[in-house]
């Protein structure tokens, strides 16, 4: 499940990159929360889409800094699951 939830992190992060270059949001040098932030003022991300993805953000962190105990198996299933949902919607 860890290894699992820091590479859907970095499939979440280039999405959130590439989102934020095609609608002309400055990336260099920002974090993906940060990205996140931008896209939800533009509105290029509503409220929800916005929220979801900072949870994921924060579920990746935590792996990435081992932080094993603060998410589940399930959590990073339906992390996995979302994250095709997200790049289907946005990528297709």
């Amino acid at each position: 499940k860890d290894i699992g939830a820091i590479l859907l992190r970095i499939v979440l992060e280039d999405a959130i990159k590439r989102i934020a270059k095609k609608e002309g949001v400055e990336i260099k040098d920002k974090k993906a929360s940060i990205l996140n932030d931008e896209l939800k003022s533009k509105n290029v991300f509503i409220q929800t889409i916005w929220r979801q993805n900072q949870a994921w953000l924060d579920l990746g962190n935590d792996a990435a800094h081992g932080n094993f105990d603060n998410y589940n198996l399930n959590q990073v299933e339906t992390f996995h699951q979302g994250l095709i949902n997200f790049l289907t919607t946005n990528f297709n």
